[in-house]
């Protein structure tokens, strides 16, 4: 048991009660660690807003402590400028914390990573992990992702927990499933899994922010085709972004019913994955998303992107796995004969794949590979 800082840029907001919110998979993550050290200090992103989105939580464990930094980045130069203003907080505050602490983990890739990475080697006598959580084999990745990477394998030798498994893969990095489900939780899922009945047209979700990258113009795409409706019921999407409105425009005359729900609380989209048969996320890049586990716990059949780690985990015993390089989304969504019989065995195998993404799952992997 000892004291661990997290430092990452998960946007937080002060709640009615004066309790920090952050986004509520990495809340849950910290709240379950809380519980394997004796205090937490978690150095991350304050907004000064009085709304705040139905996505974040408070935080359930009592022995963590938040530490704001002010915002950054964002459109515009000036916003993208702030980082040099948020630097040297950024810097006293980890100079100030890393000397009570036991051990850190970093969080990235971020724009501050470039910076932050480096920084944290000057402390080369202080235990620490890094944790990278975005697509580890990305080609066309941004250029600070690229050089974070870069510095994770060449220029230090702390763990660093990656998605996937890869050719050549160093020593260090350590692959990971990335954790948001309580083995307590699965008990009660399986049920309503179990009993879930598939028929068409189905009930498809889809859980993340509305943009291009995240495959939703190729979902919008396929929601225009004529007969899809003979497949697809209801489409739930879950999330927002700068194009909700756009996109709701193109859908307003499919035959397909089209719901945009904005941000939901946890359980509010965990109430869409009970009533959903199938998954959607036709993404140009990911790591490996945690709704994908999420959603397979409630036996959504996923219709996925081969990108990152994704092919290692979804295949065609539990999964439809689209390559992009074969066609278009719409295209490969239409071919497929969604046999009944079919779609229920991948229901059961995908409620297995959830296992994996417990925390009690990656506490086991921390305290073999990490925390030993």
């Amino acid at each position: 048991m000892s004291h661990l800082l997290i430092i990452s840029h998960t946007d937080h907001y002060i709640n009615e009660n004066g309790e920090p919110c952050g986004w509520t998979s990495t809340v849950k993550e910290l709240d379950f660690l809380a519980k394997h050290f004796d205090k937490i200090t978690h150095l991350a992103v304050l907004h000064k807003k009085s709304s705040i989105p139905k996505s974040v939580s408070s935080y359930d464990a009592n022995n963590i402590d938040f530490v704001g930094i002010p915002s950054y980045g964002g459109r515009g130069v000036m916003n993208k400028l702030r980082i040099l203003f948020v630097l040297p907080i950024l810097f006293v505050h980890i100079f100030r914390l890393l000397i009570k602490v036991d051990m850190f983990q970093f969080r990235a890739p971020t724009s501050i990573g470039v910076f932050v990475i480096p920084y944290l080697s000057l402390f080369f006598w202080k235990k620490g992990w890094y944790k990278y959580a975005g697509n580890w084999v990305q080609k066309n990745k941004p250029v600070s992702y690229r050089i974070q990477k870069w510095m994770l394998e060449k220029m230090q030798r702390r763990p660093v927990t990656i998605n996937g498994q890869w050719a050549n893969q160093k020593p260090h990095c350590y692959t990971f499933e990335n954790p948001c489900l309580n083995q307590s939780d699965l008990a009660l899922y399986r049920g309503q899994t179990l009993d879930k009945s598939y028929q068409l047209p189905l009930e498809i979700c889809f859980v993340g922010r509305l943009e291009s990258a995240k495959g939703v113009d190729r979902i919008v795409d396929l929601l225009k085709v004529s007969n899809v409706n003979k497949k697809i019921r209801t489409i739930h999407f879950v999330g927002d972004g700068d194009l909700r409105e756009f996109y709701q425009k193109q859908l307003n005359t499919v035959g397909v019913d089209c719901i945009f729900h904005g941000f939901l609380a946890r359980n509010e989209v965990f109430d869409i994955y009970k009533k959903c048969q199938g998954f959607f996320l036709p993404s140009d890049s990911e790591g490996f998303p945690k709704v994908i586990a999420e959603a397979a716990a409630f036996g959504c059949v996923p219709f996925v992107s081969d990108v990152s780690s994704i092919g290692q985990y979804i295949n065609d015993s539990n999964g439809y796995l689209w390559h992009s390089q074969k066609g278009e989304f719409e295209d490969f969504f239409m071919s497929l004969d969604l046999n009944l019989s079919i779609l229920k065995l991948k229901k059961n195998n995908v409620y297995k794949l959830a296992r994996k993404f417990t925390f009690e799952h990656y506490l086991n992997q921390l305290e073999k590979l990490i925390l030993e």
